[in-house]
């Protein structure tokens, strides 16, 4: 395949004012190929340089170093409010965007009414765009970007406006295109850059730090940003790989009480049966008021899995309490996972008096078997086997 994009040791810098002038460093030196036909996704926490680098990408504005070559016209998104004239309606825009693209007045007719139609804004479309909210706004401009000619889009975080039927069809019609039209994405909804994107670009501070496949880079951003997040929360430097923590101890505060709970788990039964063997000890006297419940999420993802802990028989008298239980976790897949638990007020139906985030993490390491290697282009934490069984032909 040839190539759409090209970029080598691109910089930006900007001058800013403070209490004297310094330089801030947007980019560093970035150098990538683009195929056509790609589709590109690109992570990073804010002021990573995602931005900077679309605007470079489309003209907006110029590298302070380097140089970018671009094949073929290039249509972009990057703000809401941006690249339309507010006192047009929203049909002139249309036109006005399809003439800036190069296109005939005949080439645009023929695209008019499917690009209203999907927009979903016709009552509207003769309206000025001033009077738009932002969905409405990015309706549009999406609409009009994907449906006329152009050979390179760049989306800046498109999604983060509008409702969730529209993202739907928004991405769907994103998949269509990835044929013949390649498309820089930023997004911080890594599912999202995960199921559109052939490749992904993760920056930091204006640099490259890791690109590959969807899975493996939402892998490592998610993980960074984990570690970073707990680092901060700790008062410490970041944090540069991940450990295992399988025992810890949670001082917990409720309605003017203190209690301690710890928590372990078995983590050589783990990484050879697949089984958590989780322990938990507690105060007996907290169970009269309060309920405990815990989570399982892959790092950097929202939980898919959880569960309340049984309260203790009340017959028992001792003053600490100790349950454990074994939680089959063969269907996972390869990665970083943590526990939070939940302290619950019985009272108020179940309300949240008090959470231990990321209380315990562990790493599933999966093996050879059949499920792991399939899922291996994969980013989610669940890998279900299968077995499947054939009649012979009639």
């Amino acid at each position: 395949m040839s190539w759409a994009i090209k970029a080598n040791d691109l910089a930006k810098t900007y001058n800013v004012q403070r209490t004297v002038e310094s330089a801030c460093q947007a980019l560093r030196g970035l150098s990538f190929e683009v195929e056509h036909g790609e589709t590109i996704g690109l992570l990073g926490p804010n002021g990573s340089g995602k931005s900077t680098l679309l605007k470079i990408l489309s003209g907006i504005t110029k590298p302070s170093s380097g140089e970018v070559q671009m094949r073929g016209k290039v249509a972009s998104i990057l703000e809401v409010g941006t690249g339309f004239h507010p006192d047009l309606t929203g049909r002139e825009n249309l036109f006005l965007s399809g003439k800036l693209l190069g296109m005939s007045t005949e080439e645009i007719r023929q695209h008019e009414q499917e690009i209203i139609d999907f927009s979903g804004i016709a009552s509207f479309i003769d309206q000025r765009v001033r009077t738009y909210s932002s969905g409405m706004f990015m309706r549009l401009a999406f609409s009009i970007m994907v449906f006329l000619e152009s050979d390179i889009l760049l989306l800046d975080e498109v999604f983060s406006v509008g409702d969730a039927s529209f993202r739907q069809k928004a991405e769907e019609r994103i998949r269509n295109l990835k044929s013949n039209r390649t498309v820089i994405l930023v997004s911080h909804d890594i599912g999202q850059i995960a199921s559109l994107c052939d490749r992904v670009f993760q920056l930091d501070r204006g640099q490259m730090i890791h690109q590959g496949s969807p899975r493996e880079v939402v892998n490592h951003y998610a993980l960074s940003s984990w570690l970073n997040t707990s680092a901060s929360l700790h008062n410490k430097e970041d944090v540069v790989s991940m450990e295992v923590v399988s025992q810890g101890v949670w001082d917990v505060e409720y309605h003017g009480k203190r209690a301690t709970i710890e928590a372990i788990f078995d983590e050589e039964l783990l990484q050879e049966k697949g089984s958590l063997s989780l322990v938990i000890t507690t105060p007996k006297s907290i169970w009269s008021i309060t309920r405990i419940a815990l989570s399982i999420a892959q790092i950097g993802q929202p939980p898919f899995w959880a569960t309340s802990v049984d309260a203790p028989p009340a017959s028992s008298e001792a003053v600490r309490q100790i349950g454990n239980t074994t939680i089959d976790l063969t269907m996972l897949n390869r990665g970083w996972y943590s526990i939070t638990f939940f302290l619950l007020d019985k009272a108020k139906g179940g309300e949240e008096l008090a959470r231990w985030p990321r209380a315990l993490s562990f790493e599933i390491k999966g093996d050879d078997n059949q499920s792991h290697e399939a899922a291996k282009g994969f980013s989610g934490p669940i890998v279900c086997p299968t077995s499947w069984h054939y009649n012979s032909s009639q």
